[in-house]
């Protein structure tokens, strides 16, 4: 395997990453902001 196919390889696993990372930050702040999840107490209300 020559150097650019090797850096097309990487660069597309890290694009892949990139995604699951961006998906799975969206999916933590959606859980954590959900009105059902938001705490209800004289702290925070």
């Amino acid at each position: 395997m020559d150097k650019f196919l090797l850096q097309q390889h990487v660069l597309e696993r890290l694009a892949e990453d990139l995604l699951q990372v961006e998906q799975a930050a969206r999916t933590a702040h959606e859980t954590a902001t959900h009105e059902e999840n938001i705490a209800e107490n004289k702290w925070l209300s």
